[in-house]
């Protein structure tokens, strides 16, 4: 049989999925963290060749030799999350040592192939697994097992869209003067009335703490909860929950001041450090931190505005959040509280401030002295 070549021509893109049945959450979750569970496993480094070494260092009367704290949890050896989907704790160990990690599976049967947008995230790829982490929370559910949500809202006739209560969370979710709102968050929530109902203002903005956004969505007093929520295992097993597709990639990051001495995470020993109730930020950083031997005083607040400014009146040394957002710029217009940020100091110097709203207003968070020279 004569083959023909193939055209080296790519006319569209085809993402393969799992298909599941409708309305069964908890399955998901489980097939969900299943797939996910390879992925991490080859961002690890952790292959069915080397799962007992690492299970034997880590279960060993030395501590010294442990993995760290995510990974400990990623294999279940320690917290549960294994008994947050309702399966067995070490379901990714047995994953691991019987069918290997996503690397492994690929090259088994695909070894032929480039993986190309299939390599992890770290090496310019695709694949990506949300954490494996996340603390529990005393949240009352109700049982929405024959809830027909999509009917509800259309019946209805508006989505009840939950943002952060402070509706100042730069490049997510913003309040203008008018009374309207702008962000990234907005616009997805203008999408989906659109979707259901053809029409972008058939949408009601309900007002939320960062940390009742869970139990408000879980029982049915919004429709979708938006605030740059961070998806992990436990909150999609256990908080009554399903998330969207990741529609944006970011990091967290620790706000300190110039004048604090803070220059390296050793330095935080001891130091106070704002985080916001409910998120992931602080379980994050007590991370990092166990490998130096470093404890915090942390110090929850119930809004990131609260928090942000505590900072600002130098109740804390330091605040926890996403980096990437906010950004500014020295064009006024160009930023998303209409605020100065960055002042000319004179003789080739500026001065920066870091907080929303124009912070306290002495621009001098951080400050730039360029020298120029020419060069012939």
């Amino acid at each position: 049989m004569h083959l023909k070549p193939i055209l080296d021509v790519e006319f569209s893109q085809e993402p393969i999925s799992l298909v599941l049945p409708e309305n069964e959450s908890e399955w998901a979750d489980v097939v969900r963290w299943v797939t996910y569970a390879t992925i991490q496993a080859e961002e690890f480094g952790i292959t069915s060749e080397n799962i007992d070494q690492i299970i034997a260092e880590n279960t060993d009367t030395d501590t010294k030799n442990d993995a760290s704290p995510a990974i400990r949890r990623f294999l279940g050896l320690q917290d549960e999350l294994g008994k947050a989907l309702g399966i067995r704790n070490d379901f990714v160990v047995q994953i691991i040592k019987q069918v290997g990690n996503y690397g492994e599976i690929y090259d088994r049967h695909f070894s032929n192939l480039e993986r190309d947008l299939n390599l992890l995230w770290t090496d310019d790829g695709l694949m990506y697994s949300p954490p494996f982490s996340g603390v529990t929370q005393d949240i009352q559910l109700i049982n929405n097992d024959q809830h027909n949500l999509l009917a509800k809202i259309q019946q209805r006739g508006v989505l009840k869209f939950g943002i952060p209560e402070s509706s100042t969370f730069p490049g997510f979710v913003e309040k203008n003067n008018d009374g309207t709102y702008q962000g990234f968050d907005i616009d997805l929530g203008r999408a989906i009335a659109v979707a259901v109902f053809g029409d972008a203002s058939k949408i009601e903005f309900v007002s939320q703490q960062f940390n009742d956004g869970f139990a408000n969505t879980a029982n049915g007093k919004v429709d979708v909860s938006a605030g740059a929520y961070t998806q992990n295992l436990m909150r999609d097993a256990k908080l009554g929950v399903d998330y969207s597709p990741i529609y944006l990639y970011t990091e967290q990051g620790l706000l300190t001041r110039l004048d604090s001495g803070i220059t390296a995470l050793p330095l935080l020993n001891g130091r106070t450090i704002g985080v916001v109730a409910g998120t992931t930020a602080l379980q994050n950083l007590e991370d990092a931190l166990k490998v130096f031997d470093v404890k915090i005083n942390p110090v929850i607040y119930s809004s990131s505005s609260e928090m942000y400014a505590a900072y600002d009146s130098k109740q804390v040394d330091g605040a926890l959040g996403n980096t990437g957002v906010p950004v500014y710029f020295a064009f006024l217009g160009a930023n998303p509280d209409k605020k100065d940020h960055v002042l000319s100091l004179g003789d080739n110097m500026w001065g920066f401030e870091d907080l929303p709203n124009g912070g306290d207003l002495d621009f001098n968070d951080i400050v730039v002295h360029a020298k120029f020279s020419v060069i012939g």
